[in-house]
């Protein structure tokens, strides 16, 4: 996993790819959680994501309740695959 993280005014822009797994979460969660704020965005670029497992899934719900908006720009077939299976909806979510 390649995990590209920034934030410019309130906007958190979160680029991965690869395999997220539960390898991958803690990690990505501290840096997620160290850069959120309630009035922000996220957005997310998932078009090189090859694979991702509940854990991160989960992660993403969680900081969907921690900004304003949430957005997936470019999502690859395997992130739409994993959130249907799922039964969620994280390419746009707006509190």
């Amino acid at each position: 996993m390649t995990m590209t993280i920034h934030k410019s005014g309130s906007v958190v822009h979160a680029s991965l790819s690869g395999d997220l797994t539960v390898v991958e979460v803690a990690a990505l969660h501290e840096q997620l959680m160290s850069e959120l704020d309630s009035e922000g965005t996220l957005v997310v670029d998932a078009a090189e994501v090859t694979r991702i497992d509940t854990s991160i899934a989960q992660l993403f719900l969680f900081a969907s309740h921690i900004v304003r908006t949430v957005r997936v720009d470019s999502p690859s077939p395997a992130w739409k695959s994993a959130m249907t299976a799922l039964g969620l909806r994280l390419d746009s979510v707006a509190q």
